[in-house]
């Protein structure tokens, strides 16, 4: 490729990064406007959310203990995350972790022949990672949003993030369940996965794929009822009493509550909701619903108030035994009573089975749509939700806003990147005492610092104290590189008036070469090493240094090599 076509592309190239960062189709303005301030820099939040879980030791009477635990895992797998952690043959002891706070009343039903020993509260650093790798797929499945995630002791995770966040994507264990009217027809375990997200008009639709057992179980369900209806719900509160005042209710459409069986129904299809619900007043709770709570602990372990801590009296929520677990869920700004409502009790949406599926089932190797009327956007974060359920119960304990003094802005970013060129350009000048020389310099950095700012800019990335540090690192790696070629350069052209320049920008251009993929396999390393917060900058900097390679240094030793023939010519 000739010199002035390598300048030609390297011009294309700086004008196409130039666009996304100054914008001019945005009108007249002296500021960089394809910059985004980030995490760090202005203002930011900060979520601190709380994991739950039970560790539990099992002594069982069957000396095959793996036997055991495949039996274990299997069951307790259908309602809550569970996992190994360790087996003891002399005792014949099993002790596994199991991800949300549960009682021996509700274990005993589960478990094979045997005894529960000891169930604690569990404080696992293990488990935690494992509920952080998750946050971070559903969050930042990509890195390039500026999220961080990390552990912050005990059952503790911190996240600081530069948006809001939704609360599901948060705190949803993922956990789907699939009824035929009443029955339950399939449950995780059931599930082999999810397909891609499409859409029907205005409906968002995910694709549910069955095990080869699960397929069989859902079959046996749906065939011959023609005139039942699918109802799918996430994380239905199955260990939990929904308690709710019927004033805040009045409007329901979708539902009505049936007194006798204490269940909501569903208003199309008559078919009752399986959570428990009870209907109270906030100031104070009735005899018969306060002896239930106390009878019916360790069946339920959870009392979910629908309402704000401060609606209910303080003498209502005495009366609430002390072994459970107070959750409040408060109504959202514009919801409707049926969406408080669902989200109380867990319900996605009830669909008619069609004749097809009355008729054939599911068969093998397709699934079921799960329709998601609010559209593809929640469909797409039903998915992440779905594709990533979380091990254990997690809750958010508090939520902050910190803002600094100091603000990160794109102006300041830029002329942060900009001074340490305009400082080697003087040296440049110092050291060549020539302005030719100088001005190529210049002009070289200062387009690779625009292909820098629009490589930022195209992949949405949000300027942060790191990102900073790579801004300038990507600078400081451009103006060595110049520095390694122009010295190079000028060394042959003064060592004698018979070197041939074209031989020494070869020479000049090699250990540049070498040393881009050196940093580029360092990057590539370090990334997938864990240091997820530097996969931004990775990207970026590959990217970089590809252009920098393929365009960048042969247009510079070219330019170089042409003022340098010049000078030499007139000598």
């Amino acid at each position: 490729m000739s010199a002035s076509r390598n300048l030609l592309i390297f011009s294309l190239v700086v004008f196409v990064f130039l666009l996304p960062v100054w914008r001019p189709w945005t009108g007249l303005s002296p500021q960089v406007r394809g910059l985004q301030s980030g995490v760090g820099t202005k203002s930011y939040f900060l979520i601190i959310l709380e994991s739950e879980t039970s560790i539990v030791t099992f002594r069982s009477y069957d000396n095959n203990l793996k036997s055991v635990w495949d039996k274990i895992s299997k069951e307790l797998s259908k309602q809550w995350g569970v996992s190994l952690i360790s087996m003891n043959q002399e005792n014949n002891t099993i002790t596994f972790e199991v991800g949300s706070a549960v009682t021996s009343t509700q274990l005993r039903n589960m478990l094979p022949n045997g005894e529960i020993l000891e169930i604690k509260s569990g404080k696992s650093e293990r488990l935690t990672e494992r509920i952080i790798k998750i946050l971070e797929r559903r969050l930042d499945p990509y890195g390039l949003l500026g999220e961080r995630i990390r552990w912050a002791g005990d059952n503790l995770i911190l996240i600081e993030t530069s948006r809001e966040i939704k609360p599901e994507l948060l705190t949803a264990r993922g956990r789907l369940e699939i009824f035929v009217d009443e029955d339950l027809a399939a449950t995780p375990a059931d599930i082999l996965g999810f397909g891609k997200t499409s859409h029907e008009g205005s409906v968002g639709l995910i694709p549910v794929y069955f095990t080869s057992d699960g397929r069989k179980n859902f079959n046996s369900f749906v065939i011959g009822r023609r005139y039942s209806y699918i109802f799918f719900f996430l994380d239905r509160p199955h260990d939990g009493i929904v308690i709710f005042d019927p004033e805040d209710l009045t409007d329901l459409e979708e539902f009505f509550f049936d007194n006798e069986s204490g269940f909501f129904v569903e208003n199309t299809s008559k078919v009752a909701i399986r959570v428990q619900a009870f209907p109270s007043p906030k100031d104070w709770m009735s005899d018969n619903l306060a002896d239930y709570l106390v009878s019916h602990f360790g069946e339920k372990v959870r009392v979910i108030l629908l309402g704000s801590k401060e609606e209910f009296s303080d003498e209502f929520l005495m009366r609430i035994p002390s072994s459970y677990r107070i959750e409040f869920l408060e109504r959202r700004n514009g919801e409707t009573s049926d969406e408080w409502l669902r989200r109380a009790l867990g319900f996605l949406i009830g669909v008619p089975v069609s004749s097809s599926l009355a008729e054939n089932g599911v068969a093998e190797g397709s699934g079921i749509n799960l329709p998601v009327p609010a559209g593809m956007s929640k469909a797409v974060d039903l998915r992440h939700i779905l594709l990533n359920p979380l091990p254990a119960v997690v809750h958010v304990s508090s939520i902050g806003t910190v803002e600094e003094e100091k603000v990160l802005t794109p102006n300041k970013y830029f002329f942060a990147c900009f001074a340490p060129i305009a400082l080697f350009s003087l040296v440049v000048l110092f050291l060549s005492r020539s302005l030719r020389l100088t001005s190529i310099f210049f002009i070289f950095n200062f387009c690779m610092l625009i292909i820098s700012l629009g490589l930022f800019s195209l992949l949405g990335m949000r300027l942060t104290p790191e990102s900073l540090i790579a801004g300038v690192i990507i600078v400081s790696l451009s103006i060595t590189c110049s520095l390694q070629i122009l010295f190079e350069m000028l060394g042959g052209f003064r060592l004698a008036e018979g070197v041939q320049i074209g031989w020494r920008k070869e020479k000049a251009l090699a250990p540049v070469y070498l040393w881009a993929l050196i940093i580029s396999l360092a990057l590539i390393v370090v990334s997938l090493s864990g240091f997820r917060f530097l996969l931004p900058f990775s990207i970026s900097c590959l990217l970089w240094l590809i252009i920098l390679s393929t365009f960048g240094l042969p247009v510079l030793a070219s330019m170089i090599e042409r003022a340098t023939t010049l000078k030499k010519e007139k000598t």
